[in-house]
């Protein structure tokens, strides 16, 4: 009984330790991009008297770990409803590109391995300052070339563990409206990728079926098989 017992532990182990969470927690302090509302978590006072628990929740489609669909800049009428459900999951990879960022803009040469993936993921490092000015106040991005070849690829998406695509003072959003107008998806404010580097794996970033949804928080997941 007691080897049964421990095999059985060791399995659960294994499966658990398969699965890498890559997400941000949400509540009513997550922090939010400059100029969004912020979020409300709120539990019905009611019904908490008689010892159930609901909730109300008040946020826009872009807080947390997201991802943007092509209907969040342009003129593309993809939402996250009416776009195919196996866009939002695929083979990706991790790239560490932190001692390749310079002036806070990633600009590499992509290996053509990578473009056998579904989705490319960089990890710059920066969720380390989640929850603090710096995050939002300065921050690495693609460059405009990388974007260009990233949206030219047959890829589904890309995702960074930033706040966005951009640079800070890019108002036109320029990185966006490139990915998105190839019906590229865009993931942003992912973290623990620290773990994955160079990795193979299954990646879920399924989004709330919104009518009409430019975008959806997300629980952005790993599988390693």
């Amino acid at each position: 009984m007691s080897f049964h017992f421990q095999e059985h532990q060791t399995l659960l182990s294994f499966k658990v330790n398969r699965f890498f969470d890559l997400s941000h927690t949400l509540s009513s302090k997550t922090p939010v991009f400059p100029g969004d509302e912020q979020p409300e978590f709120r539990v019905n006072e009611k019904l908490k008297k008689s010892n159930i628990q609901v909730m109300t929740i008040k946020l826009n489609t872009h807080l947390g770990t997201h991802l943007d669909c092509p209907s969040h800049l342009g003129d593309k009428n993809i939402f996250t409803d009416n776009m195919s459900i196996d866009h939002f999951y695929g083979h990706a990879t991790v790239i560490d590109v932190r001692d390749k960022i310079c002036n806070e803009e990633i600009n590499i040469e992509l290996k053509a391995k990578y473009f056998n993936y579904d989705y490319i993921i960089f990890f710059t490092g920066h969720d380390l300052f989640w929850g603090k000015d710096k995050y939002f106040n300065t921050y690495p991005a693609l460059s405009k070339k990388l974007t260009k070849e990233l949206a030219k690829s047959s890829i589904k998406g890309i995702g960074i563990d930033t706040c966005n695509v951009d640079k800070v003072n890019d108002l036109n959003f320029t990185n966006h409206h490139i990915l998105l107008n190839q019906e590229k998806v865009i993931i942003e404010n992912l973290t623990n990728l620290d773990k994955l580097i160079d990795k193979n794996f299954k990646l879920m970033v399924f989004p709330l079926k919104i009518k009409n949804g430019d975008g959806s928080p997300i629980r952005a997941v790993a599988l390693i098989d």
